[in-house]
C-alpha cells in the first residue's frame, strides 16, 4: 500500500504546491478544499491505473457480426472521459474485422465497463446532473454542478442529459406494455424483510 501511494503522488501534478496551500490555509474551510481537491487527485490517479491494468490484461476478441471473422487488434487508442475524479485518460486494445467489415470495430475493455463509443460524460456525472435537474432549473443544475464537483457543464448539455434517459426510460416502458399485453406478467418487486416501518406507517 506504501509503495502504492508513493506511486500515486509522483503522478499528480504540483504535489509540493499542493501540499504547500494545505499547511498554510488560514481556516477550517480552506483546509477542506485543498484538502478536497487533493483526494480528487489521488482518486483520478487510482482510476487511470485501475483502467490501465484491466486495458492491460489478455483481450478475448470476439467474431464480427457481419461476416463471422475473428477481430483482429489494431492495437492500443486513448480514450478520455469527463468523471466526478476529473478527466480521465487511458488507452486500451481496438479491434476490427480483417475483411474490414463495415461497422466492424469493437472496444472489448469500453464494452465490459459499460461506456458507450461516443460517451464523453460518465454515468455518474449524467446521474447527478439529473438529480440536481428534479429540483432547479437547467442553468442552476449547472451552477451547482460547477461548484459541487469543478465539472463545467452547459444548461442544454443537461437537457439533453434529461430527454436521453427519458426516450430511455418510455422505450423501456413500451416494452414491458407490449410484453405485458402478450400476456408476460411483470415481475413483483420485493420487499425488504424488515416490514416494521412500513406496518408503522398505517398505524
Amino acid at each position: 500500500m506504501i509503495a502504492l501511494l508513493e506511486r500515486i503522488i509522483d503522478e499528480i501534478p504540483d504535489w509540493e504546491t499542493r501540499i504547500l496551500k494545505l499547511e498554510t490555509a488560514s481556516s477550517l474551510g480552506a483546509i477542506v478544499w485543498v484538502a478536497w481537491g487533493i483526494g480528487l487527485e489521488v482518486a483520478r490517479v487510482l482510476v487511470e491505473n485501475e483502467l490501465w491494468s484491466r486495458a492491460k490484461l489478455p483481450t478475448e476478441w470476439p467474431n464480427c457480426r457481419h461476416c463471422g471473422s475473428r477481430l483482429n487488434s489494431k492495437g492500443f487508442q486513448k480514450r478520455s472521459i469527463v468523471t466526478l475524479v476529473g478527466t480521465v485518460n487511458w488507452s486500451r486494445r481496438v479491434g476490427r474485422c480483417p475483411l474490414k467489415c463495415q461497422n466492424s470495430q469493437r472496444v472489448p475493455l469500453d464494452e465490459l465497463l459499460l461506456i458507450k463509443p461516443d460517451q464523453k460524460t460518465s454515468d455518474e456525472v449524467m446521474r447527478l446532473g439529473c438529480l440536481l435537474a428534479i429540483f432547479v432549473p437547467f442553468g442552476i443544475t449547472s451552477q451547482l454542478l460547477k461548484q459541487l464537483t469543478g465539472i463545467k457543464v452547459c444548461s442544454q448539455t443537461i437537457g439533453n442529459w434529461i430527454a436521453s434517459k427519458g426516450r430511455l426510460t418510455m422505450a423501456k416502458t413500451q416494452k414491458e406494455i407490449a410484453a405485458f399485453e402478450q400476456g408476460d406478467n411483470p415481475i413483483a418487486e420485493s420487499l425488504p424483510c424488515d416490514t416494521n416501518f412500513l406496518n408503522s406507517c398505517y398505524r
